[in-house]
């Protein structure tokens, strides 16, 4: 990956699946702080999310105002386990050549607050971009989390091994069309209206 990227990256997590040689994990990449998840069989090239989640950052990012926000995009379908067929430039930039196609999670971990309108824009800016299926998970905490576990177990492992932690998750299935705000998620436990 450093080869093909051209970048830095750590392994945060490396697990042996019950095929034999075919292993999942995690990496951060170093000078951009990128988390993202990634696939190998043994001989071949590890496909990755990686890309994805940097073309995600450069949408969302400018739309967050607070540093207290971490994110992370995951495909959904097709996943990045037992895909390899499809080719490592199916990964690096279908979400670029083909939006359309995507199914992805977008996850959001959070100490402050997160508004609607926030969310909303959010959406709004990744279905200008083409994106097909979207989904959104929200993970209110309550305090700041142990980045090191985060970055190992991911957004959803990390809320499954500490609750206690949180204030809440709520899932955000999005529809094909989003014109109002105003009724956008309204009575949503994760979300404050300002």
């Amino acid at each position: 990956m450093e080869q093909r990227y051209d970048k830095p990256f750590l392994i945060t997590a490396l697990n042996e699946t019950n095929l034999s040689g075919y292993y999942e994990g995690r990496g951060i990449s170093v000078d951009e702080e990128v988390t993202f998840n990634f696939a190998k069989r043994s001989g071949r090239d590890p496909q990755t999310d990686y890309p994805l989640n940097v073309w995600a950052k450069s949408l969302i990012s400018p739309l967050l105002e607070s540093s207290d926000v971490r994110y992370e995009a995951v495909y959904q379908s097709p996943s990045l386990s037992f895909n390899d067929s499809l080719g490592l430039e199916y990964w690096d930039d279908n979400f670029v050549r083909h939006p359309e196609k995507l199914s992805v999670q977008l996850s959001f971990l959070y100490t402050g607050i997160m508004t609607r309108e926030r969310v909303f824009s959010i959406i709004n800016k990744m279905k200008e971009q083409g994106a097909g299926s979207l989904s959104i998970m929200l993970y209110p905490i309550a305090s700041s989390p142990d980045l090191s576990s985060l970055n190992k177990l991911g957004f959803a492992e990390y809320y499954a091994e500490n609750r206690e932690a949180f204030t809440g998750a709520c899932e955000i299935l999005t529809p094909d069309e989003l014109t109002d705000l105003t009724r956008f998620e309204i009575g949503n436990p994760c979300l404050k209206d300002y």
